[in-house]
């Protein structure tokens, strides 16, 4: 859901549909997240902070896009390493 709305990416023959709309990443992930759990009024999910419940699942076969993803989110980590 994150990449197609930051891709726009047709899922069969890799057209961009309307690239005018694509989303920026961190409104993306914030649509799946936050803005979900408060739409279904569940205060106590939706973003990773304490007292909050979580669960998270990294697939390794997508380890490329994730990284790619924590480049465009977290820009400032790059400049530690």
């Amino acid at each position: 859901m994150v990449e197609n709305a930051v891709t726009r990416t047709m899922h069969h023959g890799g057209d961009v549909l309307n690239p005018a709309e694509k989303a920026p990443v961190e409104a993306a992930l914030r649509m799946v997240t936050a803005d979900a759990a408060w739409q279904c009024r569940q205060d106590f999910t939706g973003v990773i902070m304490a007292g909050k419940a979580a669960d998270l699942v990294i697939d390794v076969r997508f380890c490329d896009r994730i990284r790619k993803i924590e480049q465009l989110l977290f820009p400032w980590k790059q400049k530690l390493l």
